[in-house]
């Protein structure tokens, strides 16, 4: 089955888009038409996506941040819509993975940290794209 979807004219934002599921739902948005808010931990690798979106004709703008700090993904949908006008869609998909062994050896500050980007992280990004 090859679905075609247009989003001509619409902005997608996407967290975690520096590498993965992220830059794959990126690089989809932006090839079905829409402008591409990259976001990411990552600057050197979202300068790069960013890159090779424009460089094939591509509307794509690059964002620093961390989406467990509140301040830096309201700064995120704020230049988003100051770029392109507006902030149709989002996709959070940043996520990181926590330590690996037993659950019961994990650190306070590990659970919060992974909780932080994968839990809150998403729930901050929610209200701001409304």
């Amino acid at each position: 089955m090859n679905l075609s979807y247009d989003f001509a004219g619409r902005v997608a934002l996407v967290t975690g888009a520096s590498a993965g599921i992220g830059l794959a739902t990126a690089k989809a948005f932006a090839f079905a038409g829409a402008a591409v808010v990259l976001a990411d931990v990552n600057e050197a690798a979202l300068e790069i996506v960013m890159g090779e979106l424009r460089r094939v004709g591509h509307k794509a703008l690059a964002v620093k941040c961390d989406v467990s700090d509140e301040s830096q993904a309201a700064a995120m949908v704020e230049r988003a819509v100051a770029e392109f006008g507006r902030l149709d869609m989002a996709f959070n998909n940043a996520g990181i993975a926590g330590p690996s062994g037993p659950f019961l050896e994990e650190t306070p500050e590990q659970f919060d940290r992974v909780n932080a980007v994968n839990l809150r992280g998403v729930c901050r990004c929610l209200p701001l794209a409304v």
